[in-house]
């Protein structure tokens, strides 16, 4: 069977331009993000929970859509570690830190609890010097 040349141009074009969408949209596919954003919900006093938001690697991450899953495991483990030690710099030296990570319509929500107990408070400071002070 013969084709004129411009049919056979148009038939080829055509199968390119399938080949091209085919490709676009397996790139689209891996190009999605590996885990979808999650929630974090900081169940603390006021001026903790503010502290915490502030501060907690995984509270500053949730929005973030390139989270893999050891990076998301790695951030719920330091979450303990990362709680005791912005809560010690208010005066909080013994909380107790739970945390609690679920599935939710396909997404994760991540509980943190947190009890600071008693705050500290320096209420005086008595300084000695011995020899000269320069």
């Amino acid at each position: 069977m013969f084709r004129a040349a411009g049919e056979r141009a148009t038939k080829h074009g055509a199968a390119r331009a399938a080949r091209a969408a085919l490709a676009g949209c397996v790139a689209a596919f891996f190009a999605l993000p590996a885990h979808a954003k999650y929630d974090v919900d900081i169940d603390a006093p006021r001026s903790v929970r503010k502290l915490l938001k502030s501060h907690l690697d995984i509270a500053r991450f949730a929005k973030r859509d390139d989270i893999s899953e050891d990076q998301f495991d790695f951030l719920v483990t330091a979450t303990p570690q990362q709680v005791r030690d912005l809560t010690a710099t208010a005066g909080y030296f013994s909380p107790v830190v739970r945390t609690d990570v679920r599935m939710r319509d396909g997404k994760r929500d991540v509980r943190i609890a947190v009890d600071p107990g008693p705050q500290t408070v320096v209420s005086t400071v008595d300084l000695t010097f011995k020899g000269p002070v320069d």
